[in-house]
C-alpha cells in the first residue's frame, strides 16, 4: 500500500506565472482561449502576451511585398483585439512569420513565458486529431503548462480568414493574395527570361 505522503507531488511550491501566452489566428477556437487567457493573466497578476503567425503557404514562394502586406493586416487586427483587453498588468502583441507551431515555441522561449493559453482547433481545422496539430506539437514541445481551450464545433458557414492577410476568407488564402502571389511569380517568370 503507498503511503499518503509518496503520492503528494514533490514540491508544494507557488505557483508563480509572470507572463502568458496567447497564440491567436483569429478564429472562434482562439477567441474562446482568449478569454481564458486574459482570466489567468488578471488572477495572476500577469503579463499578457498575444502573438499572430503568418504562415507560408505550403509549396508557395511567398515574396517579401506580399509577406509585408499579409504582417500589416495581421497587425493592424492584432492590435484591434488587444485594444479590447482591459484588467491585465500589460499586453504585448507580436506578428511573426514561419511555421505557426515552431513560431510559437521559439516566441515562448524568447520571451519566457510561464504558461500558454491556446485553442485546439483553429484555422488548420484538423479535427482528425483530438487537440489540433499545432496545438499537440507545442504541448509537446515545451516544458511550461499549456492549457488548451476547446471550442465549439463551428457552424458548416463560420467565417475563416486568410492566413496571409487575415481577412475574412472562404478559403485558407483568399482571392487577393492568390492574385498576388501568382501575379509576383509571373513577373519573376519574366523578368528571368
Amino acid at each position: 500500500m503507498e503511503s499518503s505522503q509518496e503520492r503528494r507531488p514533490a514540491s508544494r511550491g507557488r505557483v508563480n506565472v509572470s507572463r502568458v501566452l496567447h497564440p491567436t489566428d483569429f478564429s472562434p477556437a482562439s477567441a474562446a482561449a482568449l478569454e481564458y487567457a486574459i482570466l489567468v493573466a488578471r488572477l495572476a497578476g500577469a503579463e499578457l502576451h498575444v502573438v499572430h503567425v503568418v504562415a507560408y503557404p505550403e509549396g508557395v514562394q511567398t515574396s517579401e511585398s506580399v509577406l509585408k502586406k499579409a504582417c500589416g493586416a495581421a497587425g493592424k487586427r492584432l492590435a484591434e483585439l488587444c485594444d479590447t483587453i482591459d484588467g491585465v498588468a500589460s499586453v504585448v502583441s507580436a506578428v511573426r512569420v514561419g511555421s505557426p507551431h515552431t513560431e510559437v515555441i521559439d516566441y515562448a522561449h524568447g520571451a519566457k513565458v510561464d504558461m500558454v493559453v491556446m485553442g485546439t482547433v483553429g484555422l488548420s481545422g484538423d479535427r482528425a486529431t483530438p487537440i489540433g496539430s499545432i496545438a499537440e506539437k507545442v504541448i509537446r514541445a515545451l516544458d511550461i503548462p499549456v492549457l488548451t481551450v476547446k471550442s465549439p464545433r463551428p457552424p458548416k458557414s463560420a467565417a475563416r480568414v486568410c492566413s496571409l492577410c487575415a481577412k475574412p476568407s472562404s478559403d485558407v488564402i483568399c482571392d487577393a493574395c492568390k492574385e498576388s502571389i501568382h501575379g509576383e511569380a509571373a513577373y519573376r517568370r519574366f523578368r528571368k527570361s
